[in-house]
């Protein structure tokens, strides 16, 4: 096993990602582990998960046995985090997951539009200790 602890897949070369994610690090209290898509690590959780990722805009949130995505993952790791993120995955579970997927797949969609930078930052010291 690589973590015990539940870890995010993400696309660490996107802005709108890295922003989500420095938010994660800032508010969860270390209970995420991280892992980027151009990373081996990612390959091998996947690989070892049966996630397919050609092609593939989404995060996953693997915890044990169990993959999430989507807009699920979202709420699963906003429910870890400060009170704002625990509200807002509060108020995630009262839409019809279907819906909520819908909006994913746009926003996930325009993300690289969303945030407009070229360059992401250089990951800090608790962003680098927290990738598996």
């Amino acid at each position: 096993m690589i973590s015990n602890k539940p870890i995010i897949l993400f696309d660490g070369d996107c802005a709108f990602c890295n922003t989500f994610i420095n938010y994660v690090i800032e508010s969860d209290g270390g209970y995420f582990k991280l892992a980027t898509q151009n990373s081996e690590q990612f390959n091998l959780i996947a690989g070892s998960h049966g996630i397919n990722t050609t092609g593939d805009e989404t995060i996953y949130v693997v915890q044990g046995d169990q993959v999430f995505q989507k807009s699920k993952a979202i709420r699963i790791i906003l429910s870890k985090l400060d009170l704002k993120g625990r509200l807002m995955a509060f108020f995630m579970q009262l839409i019809p997951r279907f819906i909520a997927d819908f909006g994913y797949g746009i926003v996930s969609k325009y993300r690289r539009s969303i945030i407009k930078q070229t360059a992401c930052s250089l990951p800090s010291q608790n962003f680098r200790s927290r990738l598996v």
